[in-house]
C-alpha cells in the first residue's frame, strides 16, 4: 500500500471546492447537532457532521 493522505482517499466522492467554511467545536457540540438534526430533519448523521 503506497503513501496516500486522507484527500487522497476520499477525493473521488468528496468535492472540496464546496467547502465554503470551516469551524473547529467540541465533541459535545457536535453531537448536540448530530442529534438535532436526527430530530428535526430525520437525517441519521455522525459527529464529524457537527
Amino acid at each position: 500500500m503506497g503513501d496516500t493522505s486522507d484527500r487522497d482517499n476520499v477525493g473521488w466522492v468528496f468535492d472540496y471546492s464546496t467547502i465554503n467554511m470551516c469551524e473547529q467545536v467540541s465533541d459535545a457540540q457536535a453531537f448536540e447537532t448530530a442529534c438535532y438534526i436526527a430530530k428535526e430533519y430525520g437525517l441519521l448523521v455522525g459527529g464529524s457532521t457537527g
